[in-house]
């Protein structure tokens, strides 16, 4: 699905930056890939530091693509959710329900670096799973037959048979019918950064250029990392932003 490249002025700051990064970098498959892991509550409010060792409740990671960037109800567009799609079978979807039958959200920590910009996003998210059925058929329709296969034919993080007959008999039946309802399979998770780390690392140094005056040693570069930390305010349904050492 491709991203907007439009963006309203009145948008949020985290959203004109991710959105800007992704398209800078779409010629790259790979640029939408983004790696998810459990964080804690404590570390996500209290602390600047995204990287402070905690022990997770389920020492799980996924990698997936952002499908889709939506402004979420009520926020007057300043505050955004990333789509991703995900199998229901797999263990990472599997950790996060039985996390969610005592919560009411998942606290997530999502990362994502973009090399033609390079550029680095570490995301603190409230995390959920979209249940209605209207946005699911919306996005189970832009999937080809081949993506709606994937989540019918194989079982996630299962272990693979001797023979492949199991699945042989999964793609008889999927040709069998017509699969215009979603798989049962079929799950979105809706990632919604409350708190993001944006580092920008200086491009390599020139080793000689007539307009500069001094020679950009290798040891003491005069190009550094410029780091934000961008922090949404529920209360004023802003964002705000500063500059890190």
């Amino acid at each position: 699905m491709k991203l907007s490249i439009e963006t309203p002025l009145n948008t949020n700051i985290f959203k004109q930056g991710i959105i800007k990064s992704l398209n800078e970098n779409k010629q790259l498959i790979f640029s939408k890939k983004l790696t998810i892991c459990q964080s804690s509550i404590k570390n996500s409010i209290n602390n600047n530091s995204p990287l402070k060792e905690e022990y997770s409740e389920f020492p799980l990671m996924e990698i997936t693509d952002i499908k889709d960037i939506i402004d979420i109800p009520n926020t007057e567009g300043k505050l955004t959710g990333l789509i991703c799609f995900f199998d229901k079978r797999t263990l990472f979807i599997e950790a996060l329900n039985d996390y969610l039958k005592d919560k009411e959200y998942i606290p997530l920590t999502a990362s994502i670096y973009f090399p033609l910009t390079r550029e680095k996003y570490i995301m603190n998210c409230k995390s959920e799973f979209i249940k209605d059925e209207q946005i699911i058929n919306k996005y189970w329709s832009s999937l080809n037959e081949e993506e709606k296969l994937q989540y019918e034919t194989v079982d996630k993080d299962s272990i693979k048979p001797d023979n492949d007959k199991n699945e042989k008999d999964d793609l008889v039946k999927y040709f069998a019918q017509e699969q215009k309802l979603p798989s049962k399979n079929f799950s979105l998770l809706m990632l919604i950064p409350i708190k993001v780390w944006h580092t920008i690392f200086p491009m390599p140094q020139v080793i000689a250029h007539i307009n500069k005056k001094k020679f950009e040693s290798l040891l003491k570069p005069h190009k550094m990392p410029k780091k934000f930390l961008m922090n949404y305010d529920k209360e004023k349904n802003e964002w705000n932003s500063v500059q890190l050492n």
